[in-house]
């Protein structure tokens, strides 16, 4: 992660991968006294909404959270998406590496997953397991699609794909 950040890389990295972004840039994330699970509403900055790979996301839409820390912005980074306008949730450095707290991959299946593999992070809160599941449902069409656009958006900014093959997104995503 390291060299990806010096050489502004084109990188996307999420969840741990995010945490590793800044530790690599020298930063620790905060631990968080509970684990922030759920779907939680997302707000994208005046930076996020001005970013070229994520023009097509709406200003505001629910995210899948699975995680202990909070992101810390490095030095230097800028502020793409938070949640409750202040715990950062996307960061990008340089022009190239993106990080995300949340999960825009989830789906219902993974969530299942996390609830057999990862019990510890629903300490405490049995009533969530249902609610999960329930909000999953409700919010798995429209993650599906906010993942479209951000990969439309993401791929051709970061060259992975030439501008234009969003039509080709939309059939690998389909």
């Amino acid at each position: 992660m390291d060299a990806a950040v010096k050489r502004d890389f084109p990188t996307i990295a999420v969840g741990s991968g995010a945490e590793l972004l800044l530790a690599a840039r020298g930063v620790a994330p905060r631990q968080r006294p509970q684990a922030l699970v759920g779907w939680h509403p997302i707000e994208l900055t005046a930076d996020g909404r001005a970013d070229r790979a994520l023009a097509g996301l709406p200003a505001s839409f629910p995210g899948f959270h699975w995680h202990r820390h909070e992101l810390v912005v490095p030095e230097g980074a800028v502020t793409l998406a938070a949640v409750d306008s202040q715990r950062c949730q996307a960061f990008r450095v340089g022009e190239n590496v993106y990080g995300f707290g949340f999960q825009p991959e989830v789906t219902g299946w993974m969530v299942g997953r996390w609830v057999d593999a990862y019990p510890d992070a629903l300490a405490g809160r049995p009533d969530l397991v249902p609610i999960l599941h329930r909000e999953t449902s409700e919010n798995a069409d429209g993650s599906r699609q906010r993942m479209r656009e951000l990969l439309r958006g993401l791929l051709p900014a970061l060259g992975v794909i030439p501008s234009g093959m969003g039509p080709i997104v939309n059939r690998a995503m389909a």
